[in-house]
């Protein structure tokens, strides 16, 4: 939990808290880590387009007869929301639903 040590009104009405070195720390980790994971996210998409590449209709990647890579089909089925707003506004508008939710920023130092 964070040690707040005050709590004061800044412009636009928002409540800030004053808070601890330790806190700062955890947000710089927190913004390391999202930056780790975004470089991480791009590296394994980049080898698994590679792999789908080399693989083209084969289903798996075979080496010293040991399967290294498995690649399955699967088909889904989602509603297209643009034209299901755009076709049938009133159904749209029936089935829509709100929700909230929290989102952590770090600014950049």
């Amino acid at each position: 939990m964070a040690n707040i040590t005050e709590v004061e009104v800044v412009e636009g009405g928002e409540n800030s808290l004053k808070v601890s070195r330790k806190v700062v720390g955890q947000a710089e980790r927190l913004a390391e880590l999202r930056s780790t994971i975004t470089k991480l996210e791009a590296e394994a998409k980049d080898l698994r387009d590679e792999l789908l590449e080399l693989a083209g209709e084969a289903t798996s990647l075979i080496h010293n007869n040991l399967v290294v890579v498995s690649i399955a089909r699967r088909t889904a089925d989602r509603v297209d929301t643009t034209r299901l707003k755009n076709e049938f506004p009133e159904i749209y508008e029936l089935v829509l639903t709100t929700t909230t939710s929290k989102v952590v920023n770090v600014p950049s130092r």
